[in-house]
């Protein structure tokens, strides 16, 4: 099977998954979602380059991270550039991660970090070693397993929470 790491593009959600705010009920939904399985919970845990842990999770077919990335740098060691700048970000055209400035260091570990489209599609990769970005179709399987589009947001947010 294949692993599948779903980072935030666009915005930080509580996304991991995904990130924005914190759900309860995830027992329940977790029964309801995955009543097939026995547990869809993976035992080990996965570590990026710069330490930072993450726990998989099987979905489906599928294997995903819980949590929304931390890394800072790209996974041959390179450092992604922090880029906080309203101004500067929308005229990037390479790498770049951001963070909220209010508390940057909270936001972090609560959130995981929000990174452009060039860090995200970057060949040296952001995601831990043996793991990468989803394509359409895997984002597309994730979904319709979950129950489609509009609800699969919704069962993510519960998963983070547990």
């Amino acid at each position: 099977m294949k692993n599948i790491f779903f980072c935030s593009i666009a915005f930080p959600l509580i996304v991991t998954w995904v990130q924005l705010d914190f759900l309860t009920g995830f027992q329940k939904s977790i029964n309801d979602s995955f009543a097939h399985q026995e547990k869809p919970v993976v035992d080990s845990l996965v570590t990026d380059i710069d330490g930072n842990i993450y726990h998989p999770v099987k979905i489906g077919n599928q294997f995903w991270l819980k949590e929304n990335l931390k890394v800072t740098r790209y996974r041959d060691g390179e450092p992604i550039p922090q880029v906080n700048d309203d101004e500067a970000w929308s005229v990037l055209t390479s790498g770049a991660y951001c963070l909220n400035e209010d508390d940057p260091e909270d936001y972090k570990e609560t959130y995981g970090i929000l990174y452009n489209y060039y860090a995200v599609s970057d060949v040296r990769n952001i995601c831990p070693e043996g793991w990468h970005v989803p394509t359409k179709e895997e984002w597309e399987e994730l979904e319709d397993f979950l129950g489609g589009q509009s609800i699969a947001g919704g069962k993510m947010k519960d998963l983070q929470s547990g």
